[in-house]
């Protein structure tokens, strides 16, 4: 073996060592994803599917879903899947129509959101999502309130007295 060839297969092997910072970390490593640390597309499609089922159950939520069929509910299921994918900063594309377009007009409250939260939670507990990954994931369901609940409509203002003659 040449001694130009020794020294470049040297070069070769201390070059990844120097790349590690002092710390011991390497430098062009990324923090893992919500999505990786959640557990990736398999945990979020269990928290869809344990989540879904439980807004169809509550008194509170349920007329909201009533007369839709299984087949929309299934499509329903894919695109949230994708959309917390995309959102938890997985590999996914959320296809779908805007939050808003989606629930307009379906008159859901902040009552029907906070219980739809309090289900949230208790999906999160059931899978053991650790705080931070609760917190964060939690933030991503907030960003979607001014989009899924109804503002109430202000009353129409009260017509000007006409003056008496």
């Amino acid at each position: 073996m040449t001694a130009i060839r020794r020294l470049c297969l040297m070069f070769a092997a201390v070059v990844p060592m120097l790349a590690v910072n002092a710390w011991g970390q390497d430098p062009a490593a990324k923090p893992k994803t919500l999505y990786e640390r959640l557990g990736g597309y398999d945990m979020i499609a269990k928290i869809v599917d344990d989540f879904g089922p439980k807004l169809g159950k509550d008194p509170k939520i349920a007329p909201v879903l009533a007369g839709v069929s299984a087949e929309h509910r299934m499509r329903n299921r894919q695109l949230i899947v994708e959309q917390l994918c995309e959102a938890t900063g997985g590999p996914c594309f959320y296809i779908g129509r805007t939050m808003l377009s989606t629930h307009q007009g379906l008159g859901i409250t902040e009552d029907q959101f906070k219980q739809a939260g309090v289900l949230m939670v208790e999906t999160l507990d059931k899978f053991k999502i650790a705080e931070p990954e609760r917190q964060e994931f939690l933030a991503i369901f907030e960003k979607l309130r001014p989009d899924i609940v109804e503002k109430k409509k202000d009353p129409a203002p009260a017509a000007p007295a006409t003056p008496q003659r």
